[in-house]
């Protein structure tokens, strides 16, 4: 899991490194933070996820 292996990663970086829209990784994003495996961190533009 890229999160994993880079933490702190935000998620226009998921995005570019998986090659697909940045929508599509927010929205994953969401249902990984609904389900507690993912943490956000930070706010605005500074948003990042860790691995829980």
């Amino acid at each position: 899991m890229i999160i994993q292996n880079r933490p702190n990663i935000q998620s226009g970086k998921i995005a570019e490194k998986l090659a697909i829209p940045a929508p599509t990784v927010k929205r994953i994003l969401s249902e990984l933070l609904k389900k507690g495996l993912i943490e956000k961190q930070g706010s605005g533009r500074n948003v990042s996820y860790t691995i829980k």
